[in-house]
């Protein structure tokens, strides 16, 4: 059975990545983030993942590593402040670390 639809429902939509401004009392200006494409999380879970030797099998498996996963995430989510910038960096003591730029911060 056939439903009534119109295919030009389905091409030209907006962008599925929306973005928010947060409010912190703490902080003068407000945060920016935005939500993740599906190819931008794949991405992030390989560098996630890396081979573990099962020591039954002799054979490497893939595994995540679920920590950095979130921490992958919640770093690319953040546009502003720039968590990759080296004076927030070095303001935090976390350099070459944006996630935990984050967590300091927050």
């Amino acid at each position: 059975m056939a439903e009534n639809y119109n295919i030009d429902d389905f091409i030209n939509v907006e962008s599925p990545i929306k973005e928010e401004q947060v409010n912190f009392k703490r902080f003068k200006s407000p945060f920016k983030v935005r939500s993740l494409t599906a190819d931008e999380v794949t991405t992030l879970r390989k560098q996630a993942t890396k081979p573990v030797l099962n020591k039954r099998t002799h054979t490497y498996q893939p595994e995540m590593d679920q920590n950095k996963f979130s921490d992958l995430v919640m770093a690319e989510s953040v546009i502003v402040p720039d968590l990759k910038n080296e004076k927030l960096q070095k303001a935090y003591g976390a350099i070459g670390e944006p996630a935990k730029v984050l967590e300091l911060m927050l």
